[in-house]
Protein backbone atom coordinates (compact mmCIF):
# COMPACT_ATOMS: atom_id res chain seq x y z
CA UNK A 1 0.00 0.00 0.00
CA UNK A 2 1.45 3.52 -0.51
CA UNK A 3 1.64 6.23 1.31
CA UNK A 4 -1.52 8.19 -0.72
CA UNK A 5 -3.59 4.94 -0.67
CA UNK A 6 -2.88 4.68 3.01
CA UNK A 7 -4.05 8.43 3.57
CA UNK A 8 -7.34 7.72 1.33
CA UNK A 9 -8.42 4.60 3.44
CA UNK A 10 -7.70 6.32 6.97
CA UNK A 11 -9.88 9.25 5.49
CA UNK A 12 -12.38 7.37 4.41
CA UNK A 13 -12.64 4.40 7.18
CA UNK A 14 -12.12 6.63 10.48
CA UNK A 15 -15.27 8.79 9.97
CA UNK A 16 -17.40 5.92 9.26
CA UNK A 17 -16.30 4.23 12.42
CA UNK A 18 -17.24 7.70 14.54
CA UNK A 19 -20.47 7.93 12.70
CA UNK A 20 -21.34 4.16 13.93
CA UNK A 21 -19.43 4.90 17.33
CA UNK A 22 -19.48 8.56 18.52
CA UNK A 23 -21.40 9.12 21.94
CA UNK A 24 -23.94 12.07 21.74
CA UNK A 25 -23.68 12.95 24.87
CA UNK A 26 -20.61 12.79 26.19
CA UNK A 27 -20.84 16.03 28.29
CA UNK A 28 -23.07 14.25 30.12
CA UNK A 29 -21.43 11.92 31.24
CA UNK A 30 -18.69 14.15 32.07
CA UNK A 31 -20.29 15.51 34.62
CA UNK A 32 -21.78 12.33 35.78
CA UNK A 33 -18.15 11.14 36.89
CA UNK A 34 -17.14 15.04 38.44
CA UNK A 35 -14.90 15.28 35.51
CA UNK A 36 -14.34 17.94 33.56
CA UNK A 37 -13.88 18.17 29.70
CA UNK A 38 -10.32 18.98 30.36
CA UNK A 39 -10.01 16.00 32.41
CA UNK A 40 -11.87 13.44 30.63
CA UNK A 41 -9.78 14.81 27.39
CA UNK A 42 -6.59 13.99 28.97
CA UNK A 43 -7.58 10.24 30.10
CA UNK A 44 -8.49 9.94 26.73
CA UNK A 45 -4.63 10.52 25.35
CA UNK A 46 -3.21 7.99 28.55
CA UNK A 47 -2.39 4.48 28.47
CA UNK A 48 -2.27 1.74 31.14
CA UNK A 49 1.25 -0.03 29.67
CA UNK A 50 2.84 3.15 28.02
CA UNK A 51 3.50 6.15 30.05
CA UNK A 52 2.96 9.81 28.42
CA UNK A 53 5.24 12.39 30.09
CA UNK A 54 3.17 15.77 31.02
CA UNK A 55 5.03 17.63 28.76
CA UNK A 56 4.79 15.77 25.90
CA UNK A 57 1.05 15.81 26.71
CA UNK A 58 0.61 19.13 26.96
CA UNK A 59 1.93 19.96 24.14
CA UNK A 60 -0.46 17.45 21.85
CA UNK A 61 -3.22 19.01 24.11
CA UNK A 62 -2.08 22.86 23.22
CA UNK A 63 -2.53 23.60 26.44
CA UNK A 64 0.34 24.99 29.43
CA UNK A 65 2.20 22.76 31.36
CA UNK A 66 1.09 24.17 34.56
CA UNK A 67 -2.54 23.40 33.20
CA UNK A 68 -1.78 19.57 32.95
CA UNK A 69 0.19 19.47 35.63
CA UNK A 70 -2.51 20.53 37.55
CA UNK A 71 -4.84 18.04 35.95
CA UNK A 72 -2.69 15.50 36.47
CA UNK A 73 -2.31 15.85 40.18
CA UNK A 74 -6.45 15.90 40.54
CA UNK A 75 -7.07 13.23 38.05
CA UNK A 76 -4.39 10.65 40.62
CA UNK A 77 -6.15 12.05 43.83
CA UNK A 78 -9.17 10.72 42.22
CA UNK A 79 -7.08 7.43 41.77
CA UNK A 80 -7.94 7.79 37.58
CA UNK A 81 -3.90 7.91 36.84
CA UNK A 82 -0.89 7.44 38.06
CA UNK A 83 2.67 9.66 37.79
CA UNK A 84 6.61 8.56 38.48
CA UNK A 85 9.46 9.49 37.10
CA UNK A 86 8.27 7.70 33.54
CA UNK A 87 5.40 9.43 33.45
CA UNK A 88 1.76 9.37 33.32
CA UNK A 89 -0.37 5.89 33.31
CA UNK A 90 -4.21 4.98 33.49
CA UNK A 91 -5.37 3.43 36.62
CA UNK A 92 -7.93 0.53 36.33
CA UNK A 93 -10.43 3.02 37.51
CA UNK A 94 -9.08 5.54 34.64
CA UNK A 95 -9.67 2.57 32.51
CA UNK A 96 -13.55 2.16 33.32
CA UNK A 97 -13.90 6.19 33.25
CA UNK A 98 -12.16 6.75 30.11
CA UNK A 99 -15.50 3.90 28.82
CA UNK A 100 -17.74 6.17 29.96
CA UNK A 101 -16.34 9.40 28.77
CA UNK A 102 -14.70 8.53 25.30
CA UNK A 103 -16.00 9.66 21.89
CA UNK A 104 -16.87 6.22 21.16
CA UNK A 105 -19.31 4.98 23.02
CA UNK A 106 -18.74 1.99 25.09
CA UNK A 107 -22.16 -0.03 24.01
CA UNK A 108 -22.36 1.41 20.41
CA UNK A 109 -18.44 -0.16 19.93
CA UNK A 110 -19.43 -3.38 21.85
CA UNK A 111 -22.06 -3.83 19.65
CA UNK A 112 -20.70 -3.10 16.08
CA UNK A 113 -17.38 -5.14 17.23
CA UNK A 114 -19.42 -8.00 17.99
CA UNK A 115 -19.99 -8.72 14.52
CA UNK A 116 -16.46 -9.24 13.85
CA UNK A 117 -14.87 -12.55 13.75
CA UNK A 118 -12.51 -13.21 16.11
CA UNK A 119 -9.70 -13.04 13.36
CA UNK A 120 -11.08 -9.41 12.63
CA UNK A 121 -11.09 -8.27 16.28
CA UNK A 122 -7.03 -9.43 16.36
CA UNK A 123 -6.50 -7.48 12.92
CA UNK A 124 -8.33 -4.36 14.66
CA UNK A 125 -6.18 -4.32 17.61
CA UNK A 126 -2.61 -5.08 15.09
CA UNK A 127 -3.91 -1.96 12.94
CA UNK A 128 -4.96 0.47 15.93
CA UNK A 129 -2.12 0.11 17.52
CA UNK A 130 0.10 0.37 15.05
CA UNK A 131 -1.74 3.38 14.14
CA UNK A 132 -1.33 4.54 18.02
CA UNK A 133 2.27 3.71 18.02
CA UNK A 134 2.59 5.67 14.64
CA UNK A 135 0.94 8.78 16.58
CA UNK A 136 2.85 8.29 19.48
CA UNK A 137 6.43 8.49 17.68
CA UNK A 138 5.38 11.32 15.26
CA UNK A 139 3.91 13.43 19.02
CA UNK A 140 7.84 12.65 20.26
CA UNK A 141 9.26 13.53 17.77
CA UNK A 142 10.99 16.78 17.52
Amino acid sequence: MTLDQAIQLTQQTFPRVYFACHSRHAARRSRDTGLSARDADILAHLDVDRPMAPSLLARHLGRARSTVSEAIKRLEALGYVTHDRSGVRLTATGIRTVRTTSVFEHIRLEKLLRHATPAELARIGRGLDTLSAICRRAAEAP
